[in-house]
Formats: C-alpha cells, structure tokens, sequence
C-alpha cells in the first residue's frame, strides 16, 4: 500500500511504499510491515493490541484473528486512513488457506510474489543514510497464544507465535502461587531454564527468553 503500491494511496501524507502484508515463511501467518519514511503506520484492536516499539529493529508486527486488527496510517496523528481487519475464518484454517495457495502458485510466481518496488523507498536520512535505532539486550517478548500443546503438574505448554518475527515458538507457563515461590520451587525453575538453555540439539528446543513476576522472589 502506498503511492506506488498494489493499493494506492494518493496524497502527500503517505509514502511511496507506506506499508505491507507479509506472509512469514514457515509459520505462514501474515505480518504488517511499517515502511513509510517518517513511521506513520500505527495497529490497534480491541484486544491483544501488541503496537511498534521504537526500540525494535524491524517496524513489523503480527495481525492475526483478534490481534491488531485495526490499522490505522497516515498525517501527523496517524489516522488519516483507518481500516478494520475482519477474519472470516479462525487462526488454524487462516494457515491452511495460506499454505494451499502458496503450494498451487507456480515456482516463478512464488519469487515474484512480492509485486512493489521498495527500492525506491523514501527511507534515506537528508544526509545519505538509513537512520537505525539502537537494539536494547532486554526488550520484553511478546507472543501470541495459538493452542495448546499440553499440561502438566506445575505448567501447560502452548504453542505461539512471536508478535515481532512472526517465528511460530512454544512457550511454558508455569502454575504461578499468589505468594512467594518457595525455595525449592525456585531452586527447581532455575535449574530447569539453565538445562534448557544449555541443551544443544536438533530435537531439544532452545530456549529463547524466561520471565518471572518480582512478586514471586
């Protein structure tokens, strides 16, 4: 979407390329990519609303059945065009959908599927270069709940993906007390995320990040 895109935008307030819709390669759900040149793309909803973060590398986000289903682009407030996402369908059958179309396009349509010049885009600084913010090391994951995969004693596992990569993952949650984690309970979860993140193998999930409440320390 843009000046130049599939869908055109007409005005100076948006961008050549102001934004797009990208189908993630393995997980096939379909991210929402800011690449206007002063970042006027904005998402919200009425639930699960995970917005861009300044800090972040990439200006991306998941939209996903009751996820960042309104978009909303364009002026100094962001909101010269507002649009709702309505899903006609639910997550899995989304997936499904995608992935039959993507195995009935033909090879050459599969590497030219993305259809708008970017290369033109307007994202160079007044001086010749792309302005880059920095990365900080703790920005906090943020997923999306997909199904669940299983439960135990002390926790259930789901399957999710990340809001930011749109990487499908799994995540643990364990049974959180309303008090304090008794020592043996945080002797145990420590050890547990240690051997995880030491673990090193094809059929061994690694460990991406891990989150406790302050309260419970």
């Amino acid at each position: 979407m843009g000046r130049n895109g599939d869908i055109r935008l007409h005005g100076p307030t948006y961008s050549r390329v102001q934004c797009a819709f990208v189908i993630h390669e393995t997980s096939k759900c379909v991210l929402f990519y800011d690449n206007s040149s002063n970042m006027t793309c904005m998402v919200d909803g009425d639930e699960n609303v995970f917005p861009f973060e300044r800090p972040r590398a990439h200006r991306r986000v998941l939209v996903w059945p009751h996820c960042n289903t309104l978009i909303s682009m364009g002026g100094p407030e962001r909101d010269a065009l507002k649009f709702r996402l309505h899903w006609l369908v639910d997550a899995e059958e989304v997936r499904g959908y995608v992935e039959n179309r993507i195995k009935a396009m033909p090879r050459p349509a599969l590497r030219h599927a993305r259809t708008m010049d970017e290369s033109d885009e307007e994202l160079q600084h007044r001086w010749g270069f792309r302005m880059q913010a920095a990365q900080p090391r703790d920005l906090k994951m943020r997923f999306v709940r997909t199904r669940l995969l299983g439960t135990g004693r002390h926790s259930n596992v789901y399957e999710a993906i990340d809001v930011d990569s749109g990487d499908t993952m799994a995540v643990k949650e364990m049974h959180v007390p309303l008090k304090r984690l008794t020592k043996e309970q945080e002797t145990k979860a420590k050890r547990e995320i240690r051997l995880l993140s030491q673990a090193k193998h094809v059929r061994t999930p690694a460990l991406h990040a891990a989150r406790f409440p302050r309260r419970l320390f």
